[in-house]
């Protein structure tokens, strides 16, 4: 509602001042919205579609995360599973060093037989410091996103992802997956 008031006024400050010049008035207007055509219901659905797709985009960033974590934990298993390897082939290979070592002694003509077994043994351990390296590597990777003894929080995590999952299982959380639901709510916004 709008209202505008004008009343009597004088022109000057002369003699004449006394006459008055205007003519009073009131006049009031109003507005009402009968029909939007829809306007505030699309900007409330808008608003709605938009809360949604953030809270698809912040599963999707979950998710994301999660994957990461998940498979930095199964690279670690399976580096320290090699790890463990390498350190038994190093232990047999130095093993084998030690009695060739006692065969060259008795018979020199075999010392090519223990430069070979010294250079496995040299191969043997430079491969265990490249696995343990791999292993410091993803550690420090998946320590940015979980605190503490992360090797510990990682041991047996692979047991789980052996079985497949069903056709009918796939289906139904496909339906509902972070960048799908995203999508939907984007395409409902606009």
């Amino acid at each position: 509602i709008t209202g505008v008031v004008q009343s009597a006024y004088s022109q000057s400050d002369l003699a004449n001042s006394t006459q008055t010049t205007g003519k009073p008035s009131l006049t009031l207007t109003g507005q009402m919205v009968v029909y939007d055509w829809g306007r505030l219901d699309a900007i409330i659905n808008n608003r709605s579609a938009l809360v949604e797709a953030a809270d698809a985009r912040l599963r999707a960033t979950k998710n994301d995360l999660a994957i990461e974590v998940i498979s930095t934990c199964l690279e670690i298993n399976k580096q320290i599973a090699l790890l463990g390897a390498a350190k038994y082939y190093t232990a047999t290979i130095e093993d084998l060093t030690n009695r060739i070592s006692k065969v060259t002694e008795a018979d020199p003509g075999r010392a090519s037989e223990m430069v070979q077994t010294q250079s496995r043994v040299l191969q043997a351990r430079s491969s265990e410091k490249v696995t343990e390296s791999k292993i410091r590597e993803l550690t420090i990777r998946l320590a940015k996103h979980l605190p503490g003894d992360t090797v510990g929080l990682c041991a047996g995590i692979g047991a789980s992802y052996l079985s497949p999952l069903d056709d009918q299982t796939i289906d139904s959380r496909l339906a509902s997956h972070a960048q799908l639901v995203l999508l939907d709510a984007q395409y409902q916004s606009e």
